[in-house]
Parts: C-alpha cells; sequence; structure tokens
C-alpha cells in the first residue's frame, strides 16, 4: 500500500492541497486518482492523504481512460464498468468503510436526468442526479459498517430519456474509492 505524510504546515484552502503530500505517493494508481481527486476536491485529498498516513486501507479504482465517454441509455440502473469500477470485498466485522465516487457527466436531453449511484450489488447505497445538458462535477458518497461478509460495490447509472455520459478521458475520468478504518479507530466522517 502506497503511504503519504501529511503536511505539518497545510492550511485548508481551495485547490491548495500540498503538492509535497502527492510527491510522496509513489503508486501511479493511486498517485493519479490523488490528482484526479485534487483537481475537485482538495478538502477529500487531505483526507485521503490523512488515512493513508495512518496505515488505513485505500483501495483506487479509475474508469478505463479510453477516450470516449461512457453511455448511459438504460432507464433502470445499470453497471457502468464492471471491469475498472466495481469490486468485491470481504468487509471486516466493524471496520468503517468511506466509498466515494468523483467524475463528471451530462445528458443530451434536455429535462432529462441521469443518476448515478454507489451500490451493493441491487441495493442503492446512494446516489445523485446530474440534470444539465452541460459537463457537470458530480459526488457520490456513502459511508458502510463491515458486517464480515462479501460485499460487491460499484457504480451504476441510469438516464430518464434520451443518453446520458459519463466522462472517460485520459486526463478526466472517473474516480472510485473504498477508504478502511479498521474496528475501534477513529470514525469515518
Amino acid at each position: 500500500m502506497a503511504r503519504i505524510q501529511q503536511s505539518t504546515n497545510y492550511v485548508p484552502r481551495a485547490k491548495n492541497f500540498p503538492t509535497a503530500v502527492l510527491d510522496q505517493v509513489t503508486d501511479p494508481t493511486v498517485r493519479s486518482a490523488l490528482q484526479a481527486i485534487m483537481q475537485n476536491d482538495d478538502q477529500w485529498a487531505q483526507q485521503v492523504a490523512h488515512w493513508a498516513n495512518n496505515a488505513l486501507g485505500l483501495k483506487t479504482f479509475t474508469g478505463s481512460k479510453s477516450g470516449t465517454d461512457y453511455p448511459i441509455t438504460s432507464t433502470s440502473l445499470a453497471q457502468v464498468d464492471g471491469t475498472n469500477l466495481a469490486t468485491t470485498i470481504i468487509v471486516p466485522y466493524g471496520n468503517n468503510l468511506l466509498l466515494r465516487a468523483t467524475g463528471m457527466g451530462y445528458q443530451s436531453a434536455g429535462g432529462a436526468t441521469l443518476t448515478i449511484a454507489l451500490t451493493d450489488g441491487a441495493t442503492v447505497l446512494n446516489e445523485t442526479i446530474v440534470n444539465v445538458v452541460s459537463i457537470t462535477p458530480w459526488v457520490v458518497e456513502v459511508p458502510f459498517v463491515g458486517d464480515g461478509m462479501s460485499h460487491t460495490f460499484e457504480l451504476q447509472a441510469a438516464v430518464s430519456s434520451g443518453t446520458g455520459h459519463l466522462v472517460n478521458q485520459a486526463t478526466q475520468f472517473i474516480v472510485f474509492s473504498i477508504l478502511t478504518q479498521p474496528a475501534g479507530g477513529e470514525a469515518v466522517t
């Protein structure tokens, strides 16, 4: 697991996450994900750095970055990318997880809505709605308390009409992170 150190002189300011923290991340996948997070939400990046620095589990997944946005045509929630944006893990009893997905999305039909959800199998844990035609940032997050069972967490989406799109470019892509705090540790907020 990649380990990073928090800067002792960090003063929270929008888009001002210390690059010294990022420079200490050696895992290219985690580094790329943190860079993407930093572009949209440096408070989240600071929290990731804090948890990673305290030897907590961090799993990060990204879209395929193929250069072709994910088209969403289903009117009911369906998997966005079962290869890159889904995982099955056993969540130890009592462990706290924070699942978070961020990205950009848009839909082609005026008045239509694009729903983006984090799910545990068929169970929707949380969702957000994008209802504008122009490209809009979105975030979906949910805390989850472990029960010792296997769970399949994935990103799903649906559109009310027309075609929705989730941006999947080389430099703008979906980041799906799962942070784990051991049982008895500080609470995930």
